[in-house]
């Protein structure tokens, strides 16, 4: 079976999530990773209601142990690797959105 290693999942409507879910559409066995085990179980707990295959593993992307233990669990058979880091940054008050270009 084909599979997928996403780390850095968080909320179920966050971007790792929504990568574990399109890759489960595609028939693909996801490994579903990420610190928080309520993100991880709950994101699985969709893909599983929804007839994919997750495996919801409890693993911080900034930990090389951790990093380690989860490919070793994924195994040698894996089709795609990805990490979903996003990073909330509050727009300084004056910011008006407009992308300058020195």
């Amino acid at each position: 079976m084909r599979k997928a290693v996403i780390t850095g999942v968080g909320p179920d409507g966050g971007l790792g999530a929504q990568l574990c879910k399109r890759f489960a559409t595609e028939g693909l066995h996801v490994l579903v990773a990420g610190r928080t085990k309520t993100s991880v179980d709950a994101v699985a707990d969709s893909i599983r209601r929804a007839g994919g295959r997750p495996t919801a593993v409890v693993a911080d992307a900034t930990d090389e142990r951790q990093v380690v233990s989860l490919f070793d669990q994924a195994g040698d058979d894996i089709d795609v690797a990805t990490y979903s880091r996003q990073r909330h940054v509050r727009p300084h008050p004056r910011d008006d959105g407009a992308i300058s270009r020195a």
